[in-house]
């Protein structure tokens, strides 16, 4: 009731408080996961277009028929499907709305109207929603740790693009609806309602916030840069779930409760330790009181509170149509192409690798592609706005043909080799023996780029084969795309199903 009424006289999102003019800021995490419950179940109205979860769905079933070329190897069905999701996980709404999906969505609409000369109403919509709500989500995420260049995930100055985004985001957001089509008024009324929600209103004050907050800290008091993502709601999360557990879970604490417990989280120190089953990040940051200054007389302290068969096209045929052998042939090529196209992106990054290492223009000839050709139609969706050049790897055919032989044999090989002994020599020395590498390389570092080139595919594709594995137990993945895998995959569907049935029975 208190945010309401200050809302009510205080319309640029401040408050004051004891002639101390304060930004309101809302947790953005919480904000973001906001966005994404109300878009699982409503569609947006984005520029006068139509964006639909449904499109993120589609993206993902396909994704998932890639095997081990996937495109969103971190998407599971918790991070789609509306029964399974885990919605207090931020990272799960921030994993769905990132620009790997992004990319998907461009290059999976581009690729739907070249085979199909029609693409999907909505796709190319949602691929823009998405790639909007990643990047406000990186705007006001910024920390030392995750700098990427071509994102807005870093520090704020007084002259970097954060602040011209929040002013174009505010606006976006602002002309940004909901189509509501199952709600009690939607239903009552017999057709869809435009509405907003209250997420919409949170992002609009946090930007504000921002943009005041930035303004003060550069021209009044001088910063040269700070962090966005120290403003959160973290440090306040894990304040009073300390509270609460010193108090025995006593949520309404009285005044002098209270006191005694902050003081005494103040001597056992109260920013550690974390708890890992929290639902938020731990607060590495120290504190600004003198714990000497608490045991001085009342008056004298003042307190500071401070997201098998594969049509591309959206309208499926019916079953007898699919059956067709043309229809099987079509969809066996296009998957194929998709294979090829996300194979590319892969292996792309292992050339950035070696050209990182080995730091060599003759090198460089043998592995990266002079021209831009079909083969990176998905790399280019990849690339990043913010950059003006390129800044992805795009590796020549030899290569590719190369990485794509080497992953097959090494997912291959661990399907029937998992259990031994030395599997990373034994496999290296296969590679070796059995791949040719003649193109890659120079004369002078020939045998130094094969062995990178070997050693860093077997890191990387081992650790996908486990990692594949490992989200079978956990059920992340579908039995309908398990049954399509080897041996191994579906022995770990059976042990996960044992198990399930195993927590069914004890839990009765």
């Amino acid at each position: 009731m208190t945010n309401i009424i200050y809302f009510n006289y205080f319309t640029d999102g401040s408050v004051n408080i004891a002639d101390h003019d304060l930004s309101i800021f809302f947790d953005p995490p919480h904000l973001l996961k906001g966005l994404r419950n109300n878009f699982l179940n409503k569609d947006i109205i984005w520029e006068e277009k139509t964006a639909s979860w449904k499109d993120i769905e589609f993206i993902f079933d396909l994704d998932s028929k890639l095997g081990h070329t996937r495109a969103l190897p971190k998407l599971t069905a918790h991070h789609v499907d509306r029964q399974k999701i885990k919605k207090m996980k931020v990272s799960v709404a921030a994993q769905v709305f990132s620009a790997r999906t992004a990319a998907m969505l461009k290059y999976t609409n581009a690729l739907n109207y070249f085979h199909t000369a029609n693409s999907d109403a909505t796709m190319a919509t949602t691929a823009e929603v998405v790639e909007f709500f990643d990047t406000l989500f990186d705007s006001v995420n910024g920390y030392p740790g995750g700098v990427q260049r071509g994102k807005l995930r870093r520090a704020v100055k007084q002259n970097s693009q954060h602040h011209t985004f929040w002013i174009e985001a505010i606006n976006k957001i602002k002309k940004m609806v909901f189509v509501d089509t199952s709600s009690k008024h939607a239903t009552k009324a017999g057709k869809p309602r435009l509405v907003r929600v209250p997420s919409q209103q949170g992002w609009i004050t946090t930007l504000e916030s921002f943009i005041r907050v930035s303004k003060l800290l550069f021209e009044q008091y001088n910063v040269e840069y700070y962090y966005p993502r120290n403003i959160n709601q973290d440090p306040l999360e894990n304040f009073f779930g300390r509270i609460r557990a010193i108090n025995y879970r006593n949520v309404n604490p009285d005044a002098n409760t209270f006191i005694y417990a902050f003081k005494s989280l103040m001597l056992s120190n109260m920013l550690s330790p974390h708890s890992k089953f929290s639902n938020c990040e731990e607060d590495n940051g120290e504190t600004l009181l003198n714990v000497s200054l608490l045991f001085k007389n009342l008056h004298n302290n003042k307190e500071n509170d401070s997201e098998n068969t594969v049509s591309i096209s959206r309208d499926l045929p019916s079953s007898s149509q699919a059956s067709s052998r043309e229809k099987l042939l079509v969809n066996d090529v296009v998957m194929e192409k998709i294979k090829v196209h996300c194979s590319a992106y892969t292996a792309g990054y292992i050339c950035r690798k070696i050209t990182r290492a080995i730091r060599c223009k003759d090198c460089i000839k043998t592995y990266i592609s002079s021209t831009e050709t079909n083969i990176h139609s998905y790399i280019k969706f990849r690339e990043y706005k913010l950059l003006k050049n390129n800044n992805l790897a795009y590796p020549n055919e030899k290569f590719l043909i190369l990485y794509r032989d080497g992953t097959h044999f090494i997912h291959n090989y661990l399907n029937y080799s998992c259990i031994g002994s030395n599997i990373k020599s034994n496999l290296k020395r296969k590679i070796l023996s059995t791949l040719s590498f003649s193109c890659l390389g120079c004369d002078k570092h020939a045998l130094i780029v094969k062995n990178f080139f070997t050693n860093i595919l077997i890191r990387l594709h081992g650790h996908n084969w486990c990692n594949i594995n490992n989200k079978i137990l956990k059920g992340d993945i579908d039995e309908k795309y398990v049954s399509k895998m080897g041996e191994p995959q579906k022995l770990a569907l059976k042990k996960y199903k044992s198990l399930r049935l195993r927590k069914k029975c004890l839990s009765k």
